[in-house]
């Protein structure tokens, strides 16, 4: 009895009101993309569908609760205001619009049979948090450079972060300048001769490798320096 009334105590406000119609969708919702799950409530279990209440940032979700035996209580911490109450084969559907990531608490309202049974009936939804969109390189120029190194390649494409490492082949660029989401400037390093492909490496570990390759130039092959007489 202790441990339910500690978690309705610390999950549910007190000025929270248990009604039968679920609170109003939110203006953000989109409904064409949302995430659904279907929930059923039975004594001291609620069963989803699909079993993993897992969803990201941003993402609307839309849960359709169905008591199966008797009448039960739905509340989601920091998602809902207010909870619902649940009559048997009576389905409810709750729209909200998952803006933080975390890990919040649902539970059943309404006790249904012994406290220490009832305090079981609960569980988490986990929000993931946003990812960064992935970088993309859409060109390059100049498209080739000595094998000294030290080209200035402007590199074009998108999602270029702060930060972002720039890799010609598998050697980095001698110094590279992030100059904004869709600019990069990089300074080619000293390499063997041939073709490689540019990659633009976000700090999150997202990259983005060239179409294309960038050529290092070395001396015509067979062709030597001649003497010059003193």
């Amino acid at each position: 009895m202790l441990t339910l009334l500690f978690v309705l105590s610390t999950v549910v406000p007190h000025h929270v009101e248990f009604l039968k119609t679920p609170p109003p969708t939110p203006s953000d919702f989109n409904a064409a993309g949302a995430k659904t799950f279907d929930v059923k409530a039975r004594t001291f279990e609620f069963e989803f569908n699909p079993p993993v209440f897992v969803v990201n940032q941003g993402d609307s979700v839309s849960l359709t609760i169905t008591s199966e035996d008797t009448t039960h209580g739905f509340f989601l911490q920091s998602y809902m205001t207010t909870g619902v109450v649940l009559e048997k084969d009576r389905p409810v559907t709750v729209n909200f619009v998952a803006s933080t990531p975390g890990t919040f608490f649902y539970f059943c309202t309404i006790v249904c049979g012994s406290f220490t049974g009832h305090a079981s009936m609960g569980g988490d939804l986990t929000v993931s948090a946003a990812q960064n969109p992935a970088p993309s390189i859409t060109d390059f120029t100049p498209a080739r450079g000595p094998v000294a190194g030290g080209t200035v390649v402007a590199i074009n494409g998108t999602n270029f972060r702060n930060g972002a490492a720039v890799l010609f082949g598998e050697t980095p660029a001698v110094t590279v300048i992030v100059n904004s989401a869709t600019r990069i400037t990089a300074f080619a390093p000293a390499r063997a001769a041939g073709n490689v492909m540019i990659t633009v490496i976000n700090e999150d570990g997202q990259r983005a490798t060239s179409a294309t390759p960038y050529t290092f130039e070395g001396p015509p092959p067979g062709k030597k320096r001649r003497a010059v007489k003193r």
